[in-house]
Order: structure tokens, then C-alpha cells, then sequence
């Protein structure tokens, strides 16, 4: 009897202890674990935030920023490259014709000439004064030419300006030059490059003729007839580089304008088969 009552003690003392363990374990124990397991991941996350600090000098939240600025930037960039594929799109049958065959010096003569008559028409019908000296400086053949078969793109790069100022009427042309063809490298294919046909132009009129000038020029035909009701049919969008702006202090309405004007062509291997040097 009297072990029967000592164990019936013991059994109720061990449950009363079990369960004295489990409102320690639930109320104390386990909230303070997990407090442990919460101040664990965020040293680790602290941690991490100190090493990113000290390697990039930046802030997590900084470089979270960066990282869209860069996004947006790529995004940007391929726009661009997109953009970059209309600078320039053959548009005469006759610059296609020669472009992919051996240079005939004569024929690009004959047409450089019909294309500087043609000018000095239409130039008379728009009110564009051009003195014909100022012609005298379209691409034109020379000795150690490395490409003479891109003379015809870069003549037509000359028309199409030339077209778009006829469109504006009213300005002066004093002098143009066309430097040489320069080679935009493609490090992704060196197979593949884009030549960038450069012209510059110095003339003079209006201010705002000249300010239209300087928005029409970087439009394609389709754009420039959408934008501003102004046709140039085929012309198409061109880079602009350097641009100066002078207004002529004994007449206001007045300016002169410095501009440099390129167009792009992606040179193939076909007709990098043709112009070899």
C-alpha cells in the first residue's frame, strides 16, 4: 500500500512537471528561439549588406537602384540600335545598281554633273541661293580612294540634304564639304561594319528656317510627313553632329548655321567582296 501510494505521487508529480515543461517550452522556449533564428538571418542579411558595402562602395538600395538605371539604360541602347538601322536606306535604283559592282569613274561623273544641274533647278524654283563653286565640293573621285563604290551612297546622302533644304526654301548655301567616308567598327562581327557618310554645311537664312532645318534633318520621310506635313519622298533619317548657331546681330531675323550631317550604311560582305582595296 504504501508503494501503490508513493508511486501514485510520483505519477502525479511527473505529469504535473511535464507540463510545467510545456509552458516553459511554448511560452518561453520557443518564442525565444525563434527571436535567436530571427536575429540569425538578420546578422546573415546585415552581413551581406557590409560585404556588398565594402566590394561595390555602394548601398544595397543603391545598387537596387543602379541596377534599374542600367536596365532602363540597355533598354535605351537597344531602342537605339534599332533607330540606328533607319540613318540610312538605299532609295535610288541607281545607287543600288553601282554600289554592288566595280566603279565606273565615268558614269559617277556624268551623274555627279546631271545632279549639280539638277540642283541649281531647283534651288532657282525654291529660293535657295547656291553659287555653283559651292557644288564643286559633292563627294568626287580621288586617288587612294579606299571605297569609290560608297561615292555613290555619299552623293545621295548630299541630295536628300540638299532636298530637305529645297522643302524649307528661303536659305543661303556658302559652302559644303564632304569628308572622307569614315568605318563604324563592329567588335560583335568585324566581318560587318557601318561606314558613316559625313557632310558639312555652312549657310544661312531666316532663324526659324534654319531651326526647321535642324528638326527635319534626324526624320525619315514617313515621320517628317507625319510630324510636320513636310514631303522629301525616300529621304532618310540622318545623324547630326556639331551644331552651331550664330544669329546675325545687324538682322535679328537672321542666322547663319554651322552643321555637320551623316548618314549610315552597313557595309556587307558582298560588297566588301567589291571594294577591296
Amino acid at each position: 500500500m504504501f508503494f501503490e501510494k508513493y508511486f501514485e505521487r510520483w505519477k502525479l508529480l511527473l505529469a504535473f512537471m511535464t507540463g510545467i515543461c510545456c509552458v516553459v517550452y511554448f511560452i518561453l522556449f520557443r518564442p525565444l528561439s525563434q527571436n535567436v533564428t530571427d536575429v540569425q538571418s538578420q546578422l546573415k542579411t546585415e552581413k551581406q549588406k557590409i560585404l556588398l558595402n565594402s566590394r561595390y562602395g555602394f548601398l544595397p538600395d543603391e545598387i537596387e537602384s543602379n541596377f534599374g538605371k542600367a536596365r532602363d539604360e540597355n533598354k535605351q541602347l537597344q531602342e537605339s540600335l534599332e533607330n540606328f538601322r533607319k540613318f540610312f536606306d538605299f532609295s535610288g535604283s541607281l545607287v543600288i545598281t553601282n554600289v554592288y559592282r566595280e566603279f565606273n569613274y565615268n558614269e559617277f561623273d556624268n551623274e555627279r554633273r546631271r545632279l549639280i544641274a539638277s540642283l541649281l533647278m531647283k534651288a532657282d524654283i525654291a529660293g535657295v541661293s547656291i553659287p555653283y563653286e559651292v557644288l564643286s565640293s559633292l563627294p568626287d573621285f580621288s586617288i587612294g580612294n579606299i571605297h569609290p563604290e560608297l561615292l555613290w551612297v555619299h552623293l545621295e546622302t548630299f541630295r536628300f540634304v540638299f532636298e530637305t533644304i529645297f522643302a524649307i526654301k528661303d536659305l543661303t548655301i556658302h559652302s559644303i564639304n564632304a569628308p572622307d567616308i569614315r568605318t563604324i567598327a563592329n567588335p560583335g562581327n568585324p566581318q560587318l561594319a557601318w561606314k558613316e557618310l559625313t557632310s558639312q554645311w555652312h549657310m544661312s537664312g531666316p532663324g526659324d528656317k534654319l531651326l526647321q532645318f535642324i528638326k527635319f534633318i534626324p526624320l525619315p520621310a514617313n515621320e517628317l510627313r507625319k510630324t510636320y506635313d513636310m514631303d522629301v519622298p525616300g529621304k532618310p533619317a540622318y545623324i547630326l553632329g556639331s551644331v552651331l548657331l550664330t544669329r546675325e546681330s545687324q538682322k535679328p531675323d537672321s542666322a547663319t548655321l554651322k552643321i555637320d550631317v551623316s548618314g549610315v550604311i552597313q557595309v556587307t560582305n558582298k560588297i566588301e567582296n567589291v571594294i577591296k582595296p
